[in-house]
């Protein structure tokens, strides 16, 4: 009886050794691929916390040496709205070309009904290329639907698998994106990123994402329009403008120097912006999170101030 108690402690501590080992083996992996992923270290810069950003969270890196410029709370959760979007174009480009042809069905009936949408009607044809400039420049929501089920069967090889299988799938490879950018402190539910419980995502972490979309040529083109007129394959016109204002000429926001990329607004996120400088031939991202839709283009305002002046 003795021997068999002892043989069970053994496993016990055994196995729980073995959980130990894997989680810390977990947690090493993770700081790696952190590590590896942008390398972003902070700036010694005396002045960098001096900005006067009012957001909750924030941060501004240089691309060119991936160095830190301002940060603020980078690196605590937060809802990511929108701009989860950004992600969700990668996604799809990782597996699609910007000219097959999409089909809009019954997955646009799945937002919210406060959602921003760009009135997409199920049965309407169109290029990859216009759903993501019809999900990017007005923010629509049905359009990342569209393009998450379109993408989602085609990873399955199976165009009549169900809507939320499709979804189920491009979920799953939204993250897998993440996990490969560095993004490892987020977690996407929905292509739209439409206010879900469960789902999150950092400042920091949509940096690492703002970068990759806009060095893939076609995102950062869209990201980047100020306003498009499109026709359908299927005949229907649509003509959009970026909710990014620091894009349109007429805004007192208006930047020259602004290449994008996209606005986000939720109740959990507030008003959010991940946006691209060109200064002085060095690229910039920036992010701004938790702030309201007032202050959000001021903020993003003092980083541009802040770049010019330093």
């Amino acid at each position: 009886m003795l021997a068999v108690v002892l043989v069970i402690l053994l496993a016990v501590g055994f196995y729980e050794s073995s959980i130990q080992d894997e989680l810390f083996q977990k947690d090493v992996a993770k700081g790696a691929h952190k590590e590896k992923s942008l390398q972003l270290h902070a700036a010694k810069s005396a002045g960098q916390n001096l900005i006067p950003v009012t957001a909750m969270k924030g941060i501004l890196i240089c691309s060119d040496t991936n160095e830190i410029l301002w940060d603020k709370e980078s690196q605590v959760s937060i809802a990511p709205a929108s701009c989860a979007k950004l992600l969700s174009a990668l996604t799809v480009l990782k597996f699609c070309d910007a000219e097959e042809t999409l089909k809009v069905g019954e997955e646009v009936y799945r937002i919210a009904e406060d959602a921003s949408r760009a009135y997409l009607s199920i049965g309407v044809q169109m290029s990859v290329r216009q759903a993501l400039i019809a999900m990017l420049l007005p923010s629509g929501n049905d359009a990342a639907y569209a393009l998450a089920v379109y993408t989602g069967r085609k990873i399955a090889l199976d165009e009549d698998l169900s809507i939320d299988e499709a979804l189920e799938i491009f979920k799953d490879e939204m993250n897998k994106e993440a996990s490969k950018l560095g993004a490892l402190d987020s977690k996407f539910i929905s292509p739209d990123g439409y206010d879900t419980n469960g789902q999150y995502t950092t400042a920091y972490d949509l940096a690492l994402i703002g970068q990759a979309a806009s060095e893939n040529a076609l995102i950062s083109e869209i990201a980047g329009m100020a306003y498009s007129s499109e026709t359908w394959l299927s005949g229907e016109t649509a003509e959009y403008e970026n909710t990014n204002e620091m894009l349109l000429s007429q805004s007192p926001y208006y930047i020259s120097e602004c290449t994008g990329l996209k606005t986000g607004t939720s109740t959990s996120a507030g008003a959010c912006l991940v946006m691209s400088f060109t200064v002085a031939d060095k690229h910039y991202i920036g992010v701004i999170m938790g702030s309201t839709e007032e202050r959000r283009f001021e903020d993003a305002m003092q980083l541009y101030k802040f770049l010019i002046n330093n």
